[in-house]
């Protein structure tokens, strides 16, 4: 990219990134940004133990805390329940659920996505649309040069969605949310973990691919697609789908 991208993606971060959200943004409490801290400091260990080797702060500003439902009134035309990111403006908008566990579930999430590795494309322009910055890589998913067809994205929000329930079991003792963890015990709260159906189908995918690579282990496997999401090396992956599922198969996930 030349000099000028380069200068209009900073531009669209720093003040795209962080324009507020009106009709549905909140201010945030001094408790919501304690939670957020805590959520975007487990997002990079948790990404740099699968090799993620630099993560850049996403703003707080670029975090944007919406009333509860307010992602999805926003987005009335993309299935999102109570968080989503945009990769090109660095920033992310969740819900400001009831439980204090699941708002920092729900930005860890989010910001997984945004912290792994992201590659850019410029779209030329057309007699429809100005020449535009589009996503090429995304963690596991890989978009083609028309800027909107993808594959590889359920495995992407599988893994995803596997390190959310890592993280959540991790938390399990944080002293932050003693009170909620009873409520729990007790069965006075339930605590969503997204994604489950992606990860179940991940699951037999490693199955099936173990059949037919002995030399590999489901756990071996596992953590293939997770550094493939964080770090974006994806052709050894991508190798074994094939060999497995046959070429071009790729394209149906």
């Amino acid at each position: 990219m030349t000099p000028a991208w380069d200068e209009h993606i900073l531009e669209t971060i720093y003040q795209e990134g962080g324009r507020k959200i009106t009709e549905f943004e909140i201010e945030k409490s001094e408790r919501d940004r304690e939670i957020i801290d805590f959520a975007q400091s487990a997002a990079d260990r948790m990404l740099a133990a699968y090799g993620r080797q630099k993560t850049a702060p996403v703003p707080l500003e670029n975090i944007h805390l919406l009333r509860d439902g307010g992602t999805r009134a926003y987005l009335s035309k993309i299935k999102a329940v109570s968080g989503a990111a945009a990769p090109i403006q660095q920033s992310l908008m969740v819900d400001r659920v009831e439980s204090d566990m699941q708002l920092s579930l729900i930005t860890f999430h989010e910001l997984l996505h945004l912290k792994s590795y992201i590659a850019l494309q410029v779209m030329p322009a057309n007699e429809s649309n100005q020449a535009a910055v589009r996503p090429y890589r995304y963690g596991l998913t890989v978009y083609a040069r028309d800027g909107k067809t993808r594959c590889l994205n359920s495995l992407e929000e599988a893994v995803i969605g596997y390190l959310t329930q890592e993280f959540y079991t991790n938390i399990q003792k944080e002293p932050r949310f003693e009170n909620e963890i009873k409520r729990i015990a007790e069965g006075n709260l339930h605590i969503e973990i997204s994604r489950n159906e992606e990860y179940e189908n991940l699951s037999r995918m490693i199955e099936t691919i173990v059949k037919t690579h002995p030399e590999l282990t489901s756990k071996e496997l596992l953590e293939m697609f997770i550094k493939a999401q964080v770090t974006g090396n994806i052709m050894a992956v991508t190798r074994l789908i094939e060999e497995t599922f046959g070429k071009g198969s790729t394209r149906g996930y």
